[in-house]
């Protein structure tokens, strides 16, 4: 948004893809870039900036602190008025003990990925542990976010406890974050392609780095896109992934919503291809699941 005194102000984190801060920057395009959002709140920031660019309404929250609102004065980010602090929710979930969820990155070569890891309350190193991975994969989304999300959170931590295992998720390339044009337009044209093998490759490399990893037993679940994706890494990654939850997943691209699809596949007649194999139904006969040599209870 521009604003008076020559500046623009925009949401970026050129350093850390998971968090949101305010910057701003000479519409004359002189001098370089200066963050607005304090340093010492680490996490998501987000602003309704007055006219003038002298107050605004500020929104902060991470993994750890549920939203925060406040007036503040945007000169200086000082605050004026507390408007909501949801202590109340911070107190409650603190209550629960949940271990922190574990942001960490992952090698595969090419780049790194942005993670984060969930262990149970009684975790302990020395052992084995199975990992449900949960993926969303998309262009319309990202999963590793360092917010406050408690729906998710508390599932998460909930198959955590009640299984003992790990759960993870990993944002692939093409997925919402604040990379770049070249990060999020490399799956044009390949929904469901490159992001399954970013999620293999990965699940590959977390399960070679951490030894309370159990290889042999490994899942992956999501939702819609993320259905699709649990589809895709089952057919085409069943060396890696060892059972999938598809949950309200596409099947067949060409049946999808036109408005979604085309906007990151192109028309169905000029990427034929594309369309069939990024499709997970293109690849069902490749799913070919033996029965696990020792099976694993929670």
């Amino acid at each position: 948004m521009i604003r008076p005194g020559g500046y623009v102000y925009y949401i970026a984190s050129p350093d850390n893809f998971t968090q949101r801060y305010l910057y701003r920057s000479r519409l004359d395009g002189t001098g370089e870039a200066e963050r607005v959002s304090p340093a010492n709140m680490a996490g998501q920031h987000s602003y309704q900036i007055s006219a003038d660019a002298k107050y605004a309404i500020h929104s902060f929250e991470n993994a750890s602190t549920p939203r925060r609102i406040s007036l503040i004065n945007l000169t200086t980010h000082s605050e004026i008025k507390l408007m909501e602090d949801n202590a109340g929710l911070k107190n409650k979930m603190a209550e629960l003990a949940l271990p922190p969820k574990e942001f960490f990155k992952v090698d595969i070569g090419e780049l790194l990925l942005d993670a984060w890891m969930i262990k149970p309350k009684n975790f302990d190193a020395a052992k084995k542990y199975p990992v449900i991975f949960h993926v969303y994969g998309e262009p319309a989304g990202s999963t590793v976010q360092d917010n406050w999300g408690t729906g998710d959170n508390l599932w998460h931590h909930y198959l955590a406890n009640e299984l003992n295992c790990i759960v993870i998720s990993i944002d692939n390339r093409g997925t919402r974050v604040p990379r770049g044009r070249a990060f999020r337009k490399s799956i044009y044209r390949q929904i469901g392609l490159l992001a399954a093998d970013d999620q293999a490759a990965a699940a590959k490399k977390i399960m070679a780095t951490y030894s309370f990893i159990d290889p042999a037993h490994t899942g992956i679940w999501g939702w819609s896109g993320g259905g699709q994706m649990s589809l895709h890494c089952i057919f085409r990654h069943g060396d890696i992934f060892k059972t999938a939850i598809a949950v309200a997943f596409v099947a067949d691209q060409t049946l999808y919503d036109n408005i979604y699809q085309e906007r990151y596949m192109g028309l169905p007649d000029d990427n034929k291809e594309g369309y069939r194999e990024g499709s997970p139904i293109t690849h069902a006969k490749k799913l070919n699941r033996q029965p696990a040599d020792h099976a694993w209870h929670g």
